[in-house]
């Protein structure tokens, strides 16, 4: 006796691998660009409310991140990640119908949670400018380092932190800067007008809307 045939639609089931997950994040736009930040908050979230399930917190937490990039508004110079560090966590307690607890609501200073990148400046010393307002690492070669910093205390003053390009162009006074401290060092030894290149620092710019370093001073 022959065995019952199969349908069409049963074949391809039979076909389709239980195992195979489909993965949530986008390719492209900022829940892609922001993803280790993005997991960074969710893994917070889960350390205090370990219950939920995991893949469940960060498919909200890609949904809330595209409703909060359709609001943001880049032209105010301010990183993407300063408008959704807040954001995204409160609105998944709301969304769990979770009551935050004292213990949930004590923000850890970034720069511990997040450290700045230094990405140029090859096998450089590290430099770090932080006002409260305003944080640069960059790595800096040679003998140039304190000079840089000296220049850049007053060079990063004259960016308005509300410009809708200021990253960039604070980036640009970082090159400028490091490339000036060349220029008058090498002055000082042989004399004469020196002109030098700018290297591409890659400089890390994070900017703050309020003093930071009023709740998170250095101990």
């Amino acid at each position: 006796m022959k065995p019952p045939a199969i349908s069409a639609i049963q074949e391809i089931e039979l076909n389709i691998d239980p195992g195979t997950e489909i993965d949530p994040w986008p390719r492209y736009g900022l829940a892609a660009k922001y993803k280790p930040f993005i997991l960074n908050r969710v893994k917070l979230f889960l350390q205090n409310n370990g219950h939920l399930n995991r893949n469940e917190v960060i498919t909200d937490a890609i949904r809330i991140t595209w409703e909060a990039s359709q609001k943001f508004k880049q032209e105010l110079g301010y990183d993407f990640s300063t408008y959704l560090r807040h954001l995204l966590p409160n609105r998944l307690y709301d969304l769990y119908g979770i009551e935050k607890s004292k213990k949930d609501e004590e923000e850890p200073d970034i720069l511990k949670t997040e450290p700045l990148q230094f990405r140029g400046g090859g096998n450089g010393a590290r430099l770090v400018l932080d006002t409260g307002v305003l944080s640069v690492g960059v790595r800096v070669t040679g003998n140039y380092l304190t000079g840089t910093l000296e220049r850049l205390r007053d060079n990063t003053a004259v960016i308005p932190r509300d410009h809708e390009d200021a990253q960039a162009y604070l980036r640009a006074i970082v090159d400028h800067t490091e490339r000036r401290e060349r220029e008058a060092q090498a002055e000082a030894e042989d004399g004469g007008v020196v002109l030098l290149e700018a290297l591409d620092l890659q400089a890390d710019i994070r900017l703050f809307k309020d003093n930071r370093l009023f709740r998170f001073k250095p101990r």
